[in-house]
């Protein structure tokens, strides 16, 4: 975490919901050679373009003011003192958090186009265009609010905004108690197996599983025992994915040491 100057272990007790939202854009089919003023693509790039230049507003949700509080003994000088008065100082955590991607997905819901089709060939106008936004929904929203938002970002009568048929939504699970004892369980395996680590509360940006066990346990907490830095993140879901043999090691005994305490 960029405020700190030591490693963190952070115990998620809330997590970002996710979606799927198709758009898609009609126009006139033909040969590229005369097209008209508007292209599904055409318009379909303008609806991106307004999406990004809407993003959702930004928002101290419970769970990331316990982690602000958190880590301010940690941090020095007046930024310190700021994240430990959240409630004072929302507007200007809000603007610094804002300025890296993975702070900002801390503090709002975020849209992010991923997949795009339009015409298959270089020659021909398609009758429709498309994109897919992934939606990672911050506790506070719903499915529901951020189609009718987007829906309203968009406005276009030859552009349909809708949720795949492909896609189960999931709206983000209720915050679990970092007061609780599974919560100080896994807190204390985390320090007997990473003697030098410093925990906090904290929110899962992307997604797990974990939401369909909501009906069935009082509290969810997320965590995953690997050190990660700069780099290895960046090799999350890309070319040459990989940890280290002794991280992999600490992982065992991560486990280990939790199922002992149970």
């Amino acid at each position: 975490f960029t405020l700190l100057n030591k490693p963190i272990a952070l115990i998620g007790i809330a997590e970002k919901g996710i979606m799927d939202i198709l758009v898609t854009a009609e126009g006139e089919e033909g040969h590229a050679s005369m097209p008209p003023v508007n292209t599904a693509a055409g318009k379909l790039a303008e609806a991106i373009v307004s999406m990004e230049k809407n993003p959702f507003p930004a928002r101290l949700i419970p769970t990331i003011k316990i982690f602000l509080k958190a880590i301010a003994p940690e941090v020095k000088g007046i930024t310190g003192f700021i994240l430990k008065h959240p409630g004072i100082f929302g507007p200007l955590i809000k603007k610094s958090f804002s300025k890296s991607p993975t702070n900002n997905a801390m503090i709002r819901t975020t849209q992010a186009v991923t997949m795009l089709r339009g015409s298959e060939k270089e020659n021909v106008l398609p009758k429709k265009a498309s994109a897919v936004i992934n939606i990672r929904i911050l506790p506070g929203d719903t499915t529901e609010s951020v189609l009718e938002r987007i829906k309203k970002t968009v406005r276009h009568k030859s552009i349909t905004v809708e949720i795949p048929e492909y896609f189960d939504v999931g709206n983000p699970v209720k915050e679990s108690n970092p007061k609780s004892e599974g919560y100080r369980i896994i807190k204390e395996s985390i320090h007997q197996t990473f003697p030098d680590i410093f925990t906090a509360p904290s929110i899962v940006l992307a997604t797990t599983d974990s939401r369909h066990y909501k009906d069935v346990s009082e509290n969810i907490f997320r965590f995953v025992p690997i050190r990660l830095d700069k780099l290895s993140l960046k090799t999350i879901h890309g070319t040459d994915e990989r940890i280290k043999t002794e991280d992999f090691l600490k992982v065992v005994d991560f486990y280990k040491n939790l199922i002992n305490k149970l």
